[in-house]
């Protein structure tokens, strides 16, 4: 007995690319809006470990340490950025032993930790309810209290957003008593 061997016409062929093709088609919204949550996820899980790092060590080392915006924090010699860089342009964290709250080596302060710029296009890092919290934020002994150089009292949020993704937002809490959290609880971008 003879096997015949089956094949596909071209018709049928040309049915399933078509289908396939309009499939392809219906998902790259959906995979465009995945993208942006998970840069948003990434950027504000980076930004919380930072903080909760910084917080960390200056507990276990009963000092100052601080995390500044940086615009050159990729640079073998990183310096804080002041008020005019945003955070999504990096971020340097420093156990700050001239009491500054500016990264200067040479006064003996030790770089901890680097965060370049932020990888994902039209990630932004804005602050909302904030005090003193411009460019930088330094925790204190013996608790880890987020205070400035005048012993003010640092909070706020960073309101972390993407670029045509209005309601999509991730936002990092800071309390006056250095508690870091996550939350959504936000309004839209613009």
């Amino acid at each position: 007995m003879k096997k015949y061997s089956q094949a596909y016409s071209l018709l049928e062929l040309m049915v399933v690319t078509a289908i396939i093709g309009v499939l392809a088609a219906a998902s790259v919204p959906f995979i465009s809006s995945l993208s942006a949550s998970a840069g948003l996820t990434t950027t504000n899980n980076d930004l919380v470990a930072a903080l909760q790092y910084a917080r960390s060590t200056s507990i276990r080392l009963q000092d100052r340490v601080v995390v500044c915006t940086s615009s050159n924090a990729d640079s073998p010699t990183p310096t804080c950025g002041g008020a005019t860089v945003p955070w999504h342009d990096g971020w340097i964290i420093f156990h700050d032993i001239d009491n500054s709250t500016d990264y200067d080596a040479s006064s003996g302060d030790v770089l901890l930790g680097v965060h370049e710029e932020t990888a994902i296009q039209g990630i932004s890092i804005e602050l909302i309810q904030q005090s003193s919290l411009v460019n930088y934020v330094s925790f204190t002994a013996p608790a880890g209290e987020p205070q400035d150089q005048a012993a003010s009292n640092q909070s706020g949020i960073f309101k972390i957003c993407m670029e045509n993704e209005p309601d999509e937002v991730r936002g990092v809490r800071l309390n006056v008593s250095g508690r870091i959290s996550s939350t959504r609880d936000l309004p839209d971008c613009p």
